[in-house]
């Protein structure tokens, strides 16, 4: 079973669940079919500045399953900022370290099949789509059934099973994201040109992920533009508490970090342009309330690798 997903569709929406070649086809060409205009992709192009596409992706099994067999998967945000220092162009990745997570609204049935590829008639939406803004039903009239239908959002500290992966999860997302460094930096730099000087930009990514029984995590997507907090009646206070802190977080970070990274720059000299994070980071503080630094996380975690293989030397040699 592999996952197809429509251009341009979020939310949950446009979700589709394909077994052959064939069925991509024909769901392609419906979707084609329902667009009134012609000129649909011209239009698309011209006011979103980007080619739309198509995402097809293998279903993750066998999924782990948490609070009674359902579904889910783990938001988890990277900002990245870029800053001039003395002319130059540096670029800073964060992790937010306080996590999300997103829980389908129906628990897989035990006869699902879903660890072993079953067919499409059994990927029941409201439990396998883990996207907060799906329903999963459209009728208005049936207000309880809406009600059970709502996909939940909790903290990832919340769900006490999920607490022992934190560290692992914090490693692969940094490690993924250090290794898009490069690509990151050489994109931003394209634009330097473009841009009046000491303007300081940033982007804020929603990074989507989900696990395996084993608990091996997969990527599955990089939102570019996360939706907006969801209303106060879909989300605990301890959730609303939650999206206040990460905006007061980021604003300390975006707004008022620069002028610690300026007072710790006047005693650097030497930079260059387009510069890794790895050399800018040393000028800037590693840690912004709850965002952290990615290059502290890969090193703490490999400290913490070399700890444990000393540790189990020495006891292997006793």
């Amino acid at each position: 079973v592999a996952v197809l997903k429509e251009p341009l569709s979020s939310q949950g929406k446009g979700i589709h669940f394909v077994t052959s070649v064939q069925e991509i086809f024909d769901v392609m060409e419906n979707h084609r079919n329902m667009k009134s205009s012609d000129d649909f992709l011209d239009e698309v192009m011209e006011t979103k500045g980007r080619i739309p596409c198509w995402v097809l992706q293998s279903e993750i099994y066998p999924a782990m399953l948490i609070r009674d067999r359902k579904k889910f998967h783990i938001r988890m945000y990277i900002l990245v900022m870029e800053t001039y220092e003395d002319g130059d162009l540096l670029v800073h990745l964060y992790l937010y370290n306080r996590q999300e997570v997103r829980i389908a609204a129906q628990p897989v049935e035990d006869d699902d099949n879903h660890n072993t590829g079953g067919g499409k008639e059994r990927r029941n939406p409201s439990a396998h789509i883990t996207n907060g803004g799906f329903t999963g039903d459209n009728n208005a009239d049936n207000k309880e059934n809406n009600k059970n239908n709502k996909r939940k959002r909790v903290l990832l500290t919340e769900v006490k099973e999920l607490v022992p992966y934190i560290p692992a999860l914090e490693f692969f997302c940094a490690n993924t994201f250090l290794q898009l460094l490069p690509d990151i930096t050489r994109r931003v730099g394209c634009t330097v040109d473009d841009q009046p000087a000491q303007i300081q930009k940033h982007v804020l990514a929603g990074v989507d992920i989900m696990m395996t029984e084993s608990g091996k995590p997969y990527l599955l997507e990089v939102n570019v533009n996360p939706r907006s907090p969801p209303t106060p009646d879909e989300v605990s206070s301890q959730f609303q508490s939650h999206l206040v802190s990460f905006l007061d977080d980021m604003i300390n970070l975006v707004v008022f970090g620069k002028n610690d990274t300026n007072q710790n720059n006047n005693n650097n000299s030497g930079k260059s342009k387009n510069s890794s994070s790895k050399n800018s980071s040393k000028n800037n503080s590693s840690k912004s309330n709850n965002f952290v630094r990615l290059e502290d996380i890969v090193d703490a975690a490999l400290l913490k690798q070399q700890q444990q293989q000393t540790s189990n030397n020495n006891n292997n040699g006793r």
